[in-house]
């Protein structure tokens, strides 16, 4: 899979976390801009282990700061 394919997905999982339209995300996205909600950013991580069968943790993701550095630590995982 390749950077652009993991990076659409990650916006739209972003986007049905966050319940946000995904015109409004992208790489530069910071998540707590979208929400301080901490049971967002884990709902996320559960969407993202199981889309790209990795395993994430919540601090992990919540380190990365943006949708970016997120689509990076997947291709690490991956």
């Amino acid at each position: 899979m390749d950077r652009k394919t993991i990076e659409e997905k990650v916006i739209e999982l972003v986007g049905v976390a966050y319940r946000k339209d995904i015109s409004e995300i992208s790489a530069d996205t910071v998540l707590r801009d979208l929400s301080s909600r901490s049971i967002l950013l884990a709902g996320l991580v559960s969407l993202l282990c199981e889309e790209f069968n990795i395993s994430l943790s919540i601090p992990e993701v919540d380190a990365c700061g943006n949708v970016g550095a997120i689509v990076n630590l997947i291709l690490e995982k991956i």
